[in-house]
């Protein structure tokens, strides 16, 4: 009787030893994803872009300034000198990305994107991975801010409202998509559509000239 439970007892032994041994063979190591293979150390700490393959040397941005709902509608326009890239990763904290084209005006391409998780600390933000090819040297990004975007500071008063943006640190991202690092040095341009009435100042030569009833 003894050596019968004995033998009962191996039996359940070893299927118990099996059962486990088998569900460990057959767990799989998870796939890491495209933005999760992102080191922000490589270049720059408090960047994910990979200016390194791909980098902005001009920006031509777009804007629709409107103060009612307290949101800028834009499009980035990066004219990009590309190094046989695949893919161009730039840093967000807060614009709902809309789409993504590659091209000149007129002959615009949409192509996929895709938006990495927040870091911890909410700091650097997210990177948006743009998938471009060896030849792409335009790429445009659609986006509009939110209140995440903390470069911006809507101003209400009784006569006019006012609007004023402030980058530094790294709050550029928060309501603009770029490569936010400062060894990246770009050249800018930009048309702002404001309603009739209020006037636009920036760190660049103003044209001032009105368009219908926007002044840009």
């Amino acid at each position: 009787m003894k050596n019968l439970d004995l033998f009962l007892l191996n039996r359940i032994f070893a299927c118990v030893l099996l059962g486990f041994l088998w569900s460990c063979k057959s767990e799989k190591t998870p796939k890491i994803t495209v933005t999760e293979a992102i080191d922000v150390t490589v270049l720059d700490p408090h960047s994910y872009a990979n200016f390194g393959e791909i980098q902005t040397k001009h920006l031509s941005l777009e804007l629709d300034i409107n103060f009612k709902n307290k949101t800028i509608y834009g499009i980035a326009r990066h004219e990009v000198i590309n190094r046989n890239a695949r893919k161009a990763i730039f840093d967000i904290n807060g614009p709902l990305i809309q789409k993504v084209t590659t091209g000149p005006k007129g002959k615009e391409v949409e192509v996929d994107f895709v938006i990495g998780k927040m870091d911890k600390d909410s700091i650097l933000g997210q990177p948006l991975v743009v998938t471009v090819t060896p030849q792409t040297t335009l790429i445009n990004i659609y986006y509009q801010t939110t209140t995440r975007s903390a470069a911006l500071e809507w101003v209400n008063s009784n006569a006019n409202p006012f609007l004023y943006s402030q980058g530094q640190a790294i709050l550029t991202r928060t309501w603009i998509p770029v490569q936010d690092a400062p060894a990246n040095r770009i050249t800018y341009d930009a048309q702002l559509h404001v309603p009739k009435g209020l006037l636009v100042h920036d760190f660049a030569i103003v044209t001032g000239k009105q368009i219908g009833r926007a002044h840009v």
